[in-house]
């Protein structure tokens, strides 16, 4: 079965026009809940030859990394590292939170209204060879994205197990300010 982008692809092509590279670029630098899922990782073989233990496989629908073992995802981390498509690491099991490819009819009315303003906003100048045109389909894509990005902001849950309240509850800032900082040390409550 084609994706939604090979499809639009195909009919670009038909039309003599240029590919455009992917309907999930809108969906990569946001955090949305209807493109988020969980996945304990398998173990792949062979183990890496040297540094790490394990290899793990990303999920087939993976677009961009969350969380590793319930700790927030960063360019800092050093409990892993990704190569190509890999996770190496020490640890035995691998469970992340990932953004997963997502199909336009699973995304919320807003996602979508987003992604089509992206790709009016790329096909406006080959197709009608209007730049005015294509700023405008921009400025909705950003707009759509707000809005979009605000309410999923609402809707994502912020319990115990949330990551960023979990940073939050354990940061040294907020020990300080309960008092909880005694001479340079930090003691959990």
């Amino acid at each position: 079965m084609q994706t939604e982008t090979e499809v639009a692809n195909r009919a670009l092509t038909i039309l003599g026009e240029s590919r455009i590279i992917s309907i999930e670029d809108p969906i990569r630098p946001h955090r949305w809940t209807c493109a988020t899922d969980r996945a304990v990782l398998s173990r792949s073989y062979p183990d890496p030859l040297f540094a790490w233990k394990y290899s793990f496989s990303r999920p087939a629908d993976y677009i961009r990394l969350l969380e590793v073992n319930g700790e927030r995802f960063s360019g800092s981390m050093t409990s892993f590292e990704m190569e190509g498509d890999k996770i190496l690491t020490n640890v035995e099991v691998v469970q992340i939170r990932y953004l997963k490819t997502t199909a336009i009819r699973d995304m919320d009315s807003l996602l979508q209204a987003a992604v089509c303003a992206k790709l009016a906003s790329i096909l406006a100048v080959p197709l009608t060879g209007n730049a005015s045109l294509a700023r405008v389909a921009e400025a909705a894509y950003t707009k759509a994205v707000g809005e979009a990005s605000r309410i999923n902001a609402i809707e994502v849950t912020a319990g115990a197990n949330d990551p960023m309240r979990r940073d939050y509850e354990q940061s040294m800032l907020l020990a300080s300010r309960r008092g909880r900082i005694y001479l340079g040390s930090y003691r959990k409550p």
